[in-house]
């Protein structure tokens, strides 16, 4: 007895799912698309106004779907911030991913210089234990001092002192609020 797609109502093969990851019909399309027609089309497609709509919404679907099982396996149905100051910022748009024993920069360039990079790493790496939560502020403010202080906050961590740290690298000001005043 076959299965039936519950959004359909249809059996499974007939619906498309079967057809879909048939590998002989996979094999096809792969012939199919290397062929330099198809690739010329597709080029063009992408380029299309049309086409640079579709692909940066998949694109973002993707970035944002792979960054929410990312912060999930580090944090739990609930992520939050994990440094000594003791924030436990819960918003996802703070949340970063923070190289424990540094070496951020070295490993971003290897892998790739984005962080839809860095989640496709970690997620094919099983989610190593040398990478850890932390808001945007804490990772910027509190700097590791890997030889005597591991994760010890210096220089002005945000939450600490209650000052407002702007956004520097977008070269202009947006002021973000401290996680201290913003979780009162």
């Amino acid at each position: 007895m076959m299965e039936i797609n519950p959004k359909t109502g249809k059996p499974f093969s007939v619906s498309g799912l079967a057809y879909r990851t048939n590998p002989a019909r996979r094999a096809y399309l792969k012939r199919y698309n290397s062929r330099p027609k198809r690739k010329a089309y597709m080029r063009k497609w992408r380029t299309s106004q049309n086409g640079k709509k579709l692909v940066c919404a998949q694109s973002r679907r993707y970035h944002n779907k792979l960054r929410q099982s990312v912060l999930q396996a580090y944090g739990g149905d609930h992520p939050h911030c994990v440094c000594e100051c003791g924030c436990r910022v819960t918003k996802p748009e703070w949340l970063t991913i923070d190289h424990i024993n540094g070496g951020g920069n070295a490993h971003r360039r290897e892998v790739g210089n984005s962080a839809t990079a860095v989640y496709r790493w970690l997620r094919s790496r099983h989610y190593p234990a040398s990478f850890r939560i932390l808001c945007f502020n804490c990772n910027c403010g509190c700097k590791k001092r890997v030889d005597a202080f591991p994760g010890y906050c210096y220089d002005g961590c945000t939450v600490e002192t209650g000052h407002t740290r702007a956004v520097i690298r977008s070269g202009h000001s947006r002021g973000l609020q401290s996680v201290q005043s913003r979780h009162v």
